[in-house]
């Protein structure tokens, strides 16, 4: 029986029902299947799911700094014990850290005729955008450049969100050429059908970290503006960050560990998703509002517009023109509610569900039958 192995050791929450996705459907394809998961993970993942799969974790530290320089040696000899001694057939590496080139070097050496693929959510910041993250946030893109290229040098595959997320691939200095590519949207499983509460007071959500490529500054200019017009509907912030908003139509709800199901729930109830990017490749926030029938309020970024239906699954307004706009969404939302509630839906259905996914895998079977 062929193996696989998927790597994911640069936690982020929700990653999980993702890369398991991945999982099922190449033991769909015959493969004996292990994850190599950053420890963090453990407290991520259900009871069941460990039982049915074979996860090894590894201890590590947040600081991908240390992690690389220090850590390196201990780390390198824990994934030997672990899993370093197996001859692999295929072998992903899911939302990558700097050591996953070191990773993809060390399995390579072992595994030279595997398929060795890494999934970009974002592949690329160009340049002319990378201002919007500061100092700090400008040198640490150069830092991430710089590993993704040492990364691609030891894969076979590139795995990527979008259409949009592929031009900004092709952006990449440096690459290894002869890459091959592949376009497989963020896939979430369907759910049954929920029963929505009636909710007599609305609000519009914001799910998610804020920093300078995620603006809120128009947000807390027009909040109270639109309180005055739409005093049932207010802004509601689900974070992990500590955020300090003085304004009485902004709720912040902040906590340190957020489930799935608690941003399901949230968007869900929700009259829309507000996504305030002004730069971006894909959010995996589309999906998870579509699945639950949730239109999407945001600005013209072509790495979210590209899955908006304008009108009907969600409302794109002008950064310029906010306050405006924005009395246009929320009047227009009220009024065509339960018919864009089915349109994203059925979007879900045809672009983000996981029952696309042995379309979206097939260049994998076709290497499994050669």
């Amino acid at each position: 029986m062929k193996r696989a192995l998927i790597i994911s050791i640069k936690t982020a929450p929700g990653l999980p029902k993702e890369f398991f996705l991945i999982g099922n459907h190449l033991k769909s394809l015959g493969y004996n299947v292990e994850y190599l998961l950053n420890f963090e993970y453990d407290r991520f993942i259900l009871p069941q799911i460990k039982e049915d799969n074979v996860i090894h974790f590894v201890k590590m530290s947040n600081n991908m700094v240390r992690s690389y320089f220090i850590e390196w040696k201990n780390i390198r000899q824990e994934i030997i014990r672990k899993c370093g001694r197996a001859i692999y057939d295929y072998i992903c590496i899911y939302n990558p850290h700097p050591l996953c080139h070191r990773l993809m070097e060390f399995f390579y050496k072992k595994n030279p005729k595997s398929i060795r693929s890494v999934v970009l959510h974002e592949p690329y910041v160009p340049f002319k955008e990378r201002y919007l993250y500061g100092l700090s946030g400008y040198i640490k893109i150069l830092f991430l450049d710089y590993f993704s290229q040492l990364l691609l040098r030891n894969c076979t595959d590139v795995i990527l969100p979008s259409k949009q997320a592929e031009k900004l691939y092709q952006m990449m200095p440096y690459k290894r050429q002869k890459l091959r590519t592949h376009i497989v949207p963020l896939l979430l499983t369907s759910e049954e059908e929920r029963e929505r509460k009636i909710r007599d007071n609305k609000y519009i959500a914001f799910v998610g970290t804020i920093n300078k490529a995620r603006d809120i500054k128009g947000l807390l200019l027009i909040a109270d503006k639109i309180y005055q017009k739409w005093p049932n509907i207010k802004f509601r912030i689900l974070t992990r960050q500590n955020i300090n908003i003085k304004s009485k139509n902004i709720e912040v709800i902040k906590k340190d560990f957020i489930l799935d199901d608690e941003i399901s729930n949230f968007v869900q109830d929700s009259l829309a998703l507000f996504l305030t990017h002004t730069v971006a490749a894909q959010s995996g926030n589309v999906p998870v509002a579509y699945r639950v029938g949730t239109p999407i309020i945001c600005f013209n970024v072509e790495g979210i517009t590209q899955h908006i239906d304008f009108g009907k699954t969600g409302y794109i307004i002008d950064k310029d023109n906010i306050e405006l706009d924005f009395n246009r969404a929320i009047e227009y939302l009220i009024n065509h509610e339960d018919e864009m509630r089915a349109n994203c839906i059925a979007y879900f259905e045809t672009v983000f569900s996981q029952k696309n996914i042995s379309k979206l895998y097939e260049w994998l079977e076709d290497k499994k039958e050669q």
